[in-house]
């Protein structure tokens, strides 16, 4: 099974879309699915609050496990870790129409009790 395939599973589970990317991902560092969705649960939602897409920041602890520096001399890798992140938001950003916040992708603020019922009724988020 793909990550793609992985996290539309979890996705269908109603996992938050932090949870499911990351969680996607969980087996490959190491993290049992347990784990992975508690690390990554504030993070859906735009951190609840209709902020940075959870995608984002799900994308960003995974590229951190991959491409992260844990040497505060590597600099070459600090600069590959960090030309890679710039890369991925960029190519979300195009991706996405400019749009990063959940709240804009969603059109609905997910952090109003009253958007919220419409986006589940929607079905804009599981």
């Amino acid at each position: 099974m793909t990550h793609l395939e992985k996290a539309e599973q979890l996705l269908q589970q109603q996992y938050h879309c932090s949870q499911a990317l990351f969680g996607a991902f969980a087996e490959d560092f190491g993290f049992d699915i347990k784990t992975a969705f508690k690390i990554s649960t504030c993070f859906g939602g735009g951190m609840r609050q209709g902020g940075t897409c959870g995608c984002i920041t799900a994308s960003l602890l995974v590229l951190g496990l991959a491409l992260g520096f844990y040497d505060a001399q590597d600099k070459e890798q600090e600069v590959y870790g960090n030309k890679k992140t710039d890369e991925f938001i960029q190519r979300f950003i195009k991706q996405m129409n400019g749009k990063v916040y959940c709240r804009d992708i969603l059109g609905k603020d997910i952090s109003k009790p009253e958007d919220m019922a419409v986006i589940r009724k929607e079905k804009l988020i599981l």
